[in-house]
Formats: C-alpha cells, structure tokens, sequence
C-alpha cells in the first residue's frame, strides 16, 4: 500500500531559512519591548520627579471682605493678591462684619478684612484665633446715622420710641453706642432692629423704617433716596477703624503668603496714588458701581499707607503699642461690647492680638 503526504517535502536549506526568520523576528520583537519598557519606566521617573516633596501645588487662599470700595478693590480687581501670594485666591463677599466671625472660627477663610474693632473684639473675646495684620482705613463719614428728610428725628434724643435697624455688634452699632452712653440717653429708649445693610435699604425703601446707621454702599444708598445724616463716626472720640485680621494658626505656618497679601495691599494704595483714575474705574468694575459712587464713598474713609502701619496712626510702634490707633479703636470696642453685654471677659493683653511681624518683614526687603 502507498502512503500519499499532503504537504511537499522540503530540503534543509528551506527549514534552516524559515527557522532563521523566525528567530530574527523574536529578536526585533523582543529588542521592541526593551524599548517600550525603558520609554514607560522613563516617564514613569520623570512623573516622579516632577511630584517631588519640592514640588508643591499652589496653595488656596480665601479672602472675606464687605464692600470693598477702597484701594484694595483696585488690588483685588488688577489681580495683585494672586501676582504676590503666588496662590489660588478667592474672595468671599459678608454683607457684615458679624457676619464672618464664623467663617473665621471654622477656618473657611484665611483672611477677613474691612472687619470692623468691634467685630474684631467680639471674635477675640470669644476665643477665635485670629490676629490683626494690618489697619485699612478709619472711617470719618463712611459709617453714619441716616434719617428720612421728613422725619421729625432731628437729634439722638429725638430717637427715643422710634425704629433703628442696626447691624448688632458692628461699626455702626459701637457708633451708635458710644454716642448714646456720652449724651446719657439710654438705649433700651429706642426700638432696636438688627438688620443688614441690604436688609436696611429694603426697608428703608418700604417706608419700615425712618433711621438707620450703617456703612457705605447702604449709607450712600438711603442718603440718596431722601436721607440726611444726624450723626457720623468722626464725631466719636476714639476711632472707628476697618481692620484685616487672618486666622492666627493658619498664619503661624503660612508666613510667606500673609506676606504676599500685604505687599498687594501695599501695591493696591501705590497704584491709587500714581494712577488714580485708572485706580477708580478698577474700583468701580470690582463693585458694579459708577466712578462718581467710587469717590463719593471714598471720601468717608481715610486708608492706610505702609510707612503708617507701625506709628501711632496704625498698628502702632512694638515699644508704645497703647498709643497706636489700633489698640485704641480695639480697646474702645471692648469696652462698649462688655457694657452692653456683647462681651463677657476682656483679655488682659490686647496687645497680644496685634501682629506686628509681617509689615515688619515687608519693610525690611
């Protein structure tokens, strides 16, 4: 019987070639995955390299503030806080100084400024960890009692039995205060309303209420829709200041960014003064205003220059602290809050809550 093959025999010289190919094509398989190791396990290491311990995402930084309609709005506008934090920084509006006392306590915010002395005291009696860096501005008109032109309300002893709207704890609040305690009216006399500023207008604008103390944009507002003005912070004797305070622990580990933050205050004040009308339509963007309201509420406050910082006209010089308007303003307001029952315990040393340091820094360099 005959056995029949399906396939053709070959000679060696055929099998040894084909076996050839066949190693070479293990070969340049083999050298190809070399390659794709060494190019994966390559940028594996520099992916490495670039997330070192030395390489640091940018921090985020969030800053409270209220109106804003000063130099530091040309700075926050012009983008100065992110130019010298080097930081992600965002700005959360309060409609009240009170109002972000809670914020500060939970740590949601680094940074509170335009926070008034007798918020600020309120948060320091109540055992917040913030510290004072910096005094923005101290108010002459920019906080004032406003009443309706066709009230009868012509003096503060006038008040008795009529609607205040207030905002409790606040600049207007210590205005209204120290004032009432100098002319020994009693302020259980007037019927109180705590209100905010938005609040205020509405009301005003409702025919609710027929006075009202408060800051500016709402001051200007309810003076312009048939307001006059009875009384304004200037006619207290101790000051009535805007204060930047920054979450004291937060701070302690942070030095370069609480830095950062006041040389753009600092750039914010000089582009004012170099570039003021470029400085008021920057103003104006940041709060949706007109450059006639920008000038109109800057003419209430009076702001803060570096070289004042540490004299008496600001955070105060380390070896007379008490003289400085800070301590001044600071201690004024504790002692209305604790008169008025707003304020339990005065801490001994309030000079322990005014930080010096980083304007210090800043002058130095």
């Amino acid at each position: 019987m005959k056995v029949f093959f399906l396939f053709p025999t070959v000679d060696g010289t055929i099998i040894l070639e084909v076996f050839r190919m066949l190693i070479r094509k293990w070969l340049i398989t083999a050298l190809l995955l070399s390659f794709s190791i060494m190019f994966v396990t390559g940028c594996t290491n520099a992916k490495n390299e670039n997330e070192s311990p030395n390489s640091k995402a940018r921090e985020k930084v969030v800053i409270g503030y209220l109106a804003m309609s000063d130099p530091q709005a040309a700075a926050a506008q012009l983008g100065f806080f992110e130019k010298h934090m080097d930081a992600d920084v965002t700005f959360q509006r309060f409609d009240s100084g009170p109002a972000s006392l809670a914020a500060l306590a939970s740590g949601s915010i680094q940074f509170m400024t335009e926070l008034g002395n007798p918020p600020t005291a309120n948060a320091i009696s109540k055992g917040i960890p913030i510290e004072i860096i910096w005094l923005l501005e101290q108010y002459t008109t920019g906080v004032g009692l406003v009443v309706k032109d066709d009230s009868t309300i012509q003096s503060l002893s006038d008040l008795k039995g009529k609607k205040l709207a207030v905002v409790k704890g606040s600049t207007g609040d210590l205005v209204l205060s120290t004032a009432l305690h100098a002319a020994q009216i009693d302020l259980s006399s007037i019927d109180i309303i705590n209100m905010s500023p938005p609040n205020m207008v509405a009301a005003w604008k409702a025919g609710n209420i027929e006075a009202a103390i408060t800051w500016d944009p709402a001051k200007s507002e309810m003076l312009n829709d048939g307001g006059r003005a009875i009384l304004y912070a200037k006619d207290q004797e101790a000051p009535v200041v805007n204060l930047v305070v920054v979450n004291k622990d937060w701070a302690a580990t942070h030095k370069s960014l609480v830095e950062g933050f006041i040389r753009a205050e600092v750039e914010g004040i000089e582009f004012f003064e170099n570039s003021p009308e470029e400085a008021y339509d920057a103003i104006a963007k940041w709060n949706s205003i007109t450059i006639d309201d920008v000038k109109q509420r800057l003419k209430g406050i009076n702001y803060v220059s570096l070289n004042d910082q540490l004299t008496t006209l600001g955070l105060g010089a380390p070896e007379q602290p008490e003289q400085s308007v800070v301590f001044k303003s600071l201690d004024m307001a504790m002692q209305d809050g604790f008169r008025q029952g707003q304020i339990e315990n005065i801490p001994d040393n309030l000079n322990d809550f005014i930080n010096r340091d980083y304007v210090m820094s800043v002058l130095e360099k």
